[in-house]
């Protein structure tokens, strides 16, 4: 059913960014589409839920998981860029962004759990790692192109999660450098000077680090993507919920199918 053979059907699907339709006479771009539906999906059920709860933690815990996965899925095993956003950047994009998430929701559960210092150091700086290499995907000129005005908006948003669980890091490291009565190493962790262990975050001033707020307003988006004109800078998409939150949770954007 692809391209030039006898069964092929033509399918059309609409862009996110633009809401272009874009046609195909291949069965995999259809495939292509709903399993990006689904990763979009995964990442509003991971969103849905105020992750007040150990379980609620571990449900949106898996939910970015399977986001992240049919987004990396999608980038693996469709290597054909059916359209501009369904591109590798794109798609590398989403997955970091999901990834960074899922790696929220642990470091949520392990403070709950109030586990060990360095371990609740390591997986924040894991949360930094996977919201650095979203930033680099965002800084991409392909990727900015596409996304227009929402690029600088994720951006700053994901630059200051950077900060923020940079901060959670180095904190943790020095809790743990207190307990071990590694008094000189608990006084240089916290702030500008614990750069040694987790390095400055992506776009940050060189040796600069400056206080960020953790709450950023959650807004609507319609369906194709996009975002309404009181869209406040640091918002991002997640469903019905109206909630403060720290979590960014990625608007993927429904792919509609034309009939």
């Amino acid at each position: 059913m692809g391209s030039g053979q006898e069964a092929a059907v033509s399918v059309t699907w609409t862009e996110i960014f633009s809401g272009k339709s874009v046609a195909h006479e291949d069965i995999k771009y259809e495939q292509a589409c709903i399993l990006y539906n689904l990763g979009a999906l995964h990442s509003m059920l991971g969103a849905m839920d105020k992750r007040v709860s150990e379980e609620g933690m571990k449900v949106s815990c898996t939910h970015f998981q399977c986001a992240a996965g049919a987004f990396s899925y999608l980038r693996e095993h469709f290597p054909q860029a059916y359209s501009v956003d369904m591109s590798r950047q794109i798609l590398t994009l989403n997955a970091n962004l999901m990834l960074g998430q899922a790696q929220e929701c642990l470091l949520e559960k392990s403070m709950l759990d109030n586990r060990k210092s360095f371990l609740v150091a390591r997986i924040s700086a894991q949360v930094v790692d996977y919201y650095k290499e979203a930033c680099r995907a965002l800084e991409n000129p392909d990727t900015a192109s596409l996304l227009g005005r929402i690029q600088k908006d994720w951006k700053k948003l994901v630059q200051m999660k950077i900060y923020y669980f940079a901060a959670v890091a180095h904190l943790h490291m020095g809790k743990q450098a207190e307990e071990q009565q590694k008094f000189g190493e608990r006084v240089s962790e916290p702030g500008p000077g614990g750069h040694s262990a987790v390095s400055s975050p992506v776009g940050s001033p060189a040796g600069g680090w400056s206080p960020l707020s953790p709450w950023v307003p959650a807004v609507p988006g319609d369906r194709r993507g996009r975002l309404p004109s009181e869209w406040l800078p640091g918002g991002v998409h997640c469903g019905q919920s109206r909630k403060q939150t720290l979590t960014l949770v990625l608007w993927a954007g429904w792919r509609v199918v034309v009939a």
